[in-house]
């Protein structure tokens, strides 16, 4: 009798939804994703991309995995969808701090206006991506740990 060996499945994302997830699970999703060729773009408001990487990963366990990140300030849903088409062919795009966002003419956005999250909306249709967006700002669970 072999013993057994749990595959590891893809999460499934349909192209052109937005999901709303915790960081410590997107990261996983990100792994996951590239280990199986798919490019990954992931925005950070936050903080710098190294921080984030060694947060989120060993680094020796991503450096060659299709993984893009980018840590310009001040981003917009139009800057947004202008990344993902210049990296080509894309699947997976993650926002980490969707707060720090801003509005195509410079302002930040407030609280429970979705506006915001709907313009993020129309560039997931557009382009056909999967895009993940979380808050900078740990809940109650990961701040425990």
């Amino acid at each position: 009798m072999q013993p057994h060996t749990k595959t590891r499945r893809l999460p499934k994302f349909e192209p052109g939804m937005t999901y709303i997830s915790l960081p410590a699970r997107t990261a996983q999703w990100c792994q996951r994703l590239a280990e199986h060729g798919r490019k990954v773009l992931i925005f950070t408001q936050c903080e710098c991309s190294a921080a984030l990487v060694q947060r989120w990963w060993p680094v020796d366990e991503v450096a060659h995995l299709p993984i893009w990140l980018d840590d310009t300030p001040n981003v917009t849903p139009g800057y947004i969808k202008a990344q993902v088409q210049a990296h080509g062919p894309v699947r997976f795009v993650v926002i980490h701090g969707w707060e720090l966002l801003l509005f195509a003419d410079g302002t930040p956005p407030q609280r429970s206006d979705p506006t915001l999250l709907q313009a993020l909306d129309d560039v997931a249709r557009s382009l056909q991506v999967s895009l993940v967006v979380h808050s900078a700002i740990p809940n109650r669970r990961e701040r425990l740990k």
